[in-house]
């Protein structure tokens, strides 16, 4: 008995299914695991967040990819504000990179560790007396 086109594609079909189609097997960690543990080494950094006014604080996927932000007013000028971000990063650990300019053409650093990446931005800003000598600091971090 002849096998028509139908049944040869209903078994075809079939057997890739249970074969898995050949998509990976889940055994990996799960997006709020990698958050989680993403979130944790960003804790790490040490900085004296309890005294600066915070805006966002945030780990999520964003569309494809698992992104963190950080989003702070620092009561101390861009250049204090980048000296004391970069020690606090170094002191835990991460990698310090300075392939980046900020937006208004000054050096800025990044920092890396196994797995993430972060690109903290430092822009001046009023403080909110209406004094001069705040910023604001961005901390960015992604996947590596």
């Amino acid at each position: 008995m002849p096998i028509d086109r139908r049944h040869m594609l209903a078994g075809v079909i079939a057997a890739a299914l249970a074969l898995g189609c050949g998509f990976p097997a889940d055994d990996g960690p799960t997006d709020e695991e990698i958050l989680a543990a993403g979130t944790a080494e960003l804790d790490a950094v040490k900085l004296p967040e309890h005294e600066w006014a915070q805006h966002a604080r945030y780990a999520k996927r964003d569309k494809t990819r698992l992104v963190w932000k950080r989003w702070y007013t620092v009561p101390l000028t861009r250049e204090e504000t980048v000296r004391l971000v970069d020690r606090m990063f170094t002191e835990a650990g991460w990698v310090r990179g300075d392939d980046c300019l900020s937006s208004d053409g000054e050096k800025c650093f990044n920092y890396d560790k196994p797995g993430y990446h972060v690109f903290p931005s430092i822009t001046d800003r009023v403080c909110a007396d209406g004094g001069a000598g705040c910023t604001d600091l961005q901390i960015n971090m992604r996947r590596r």
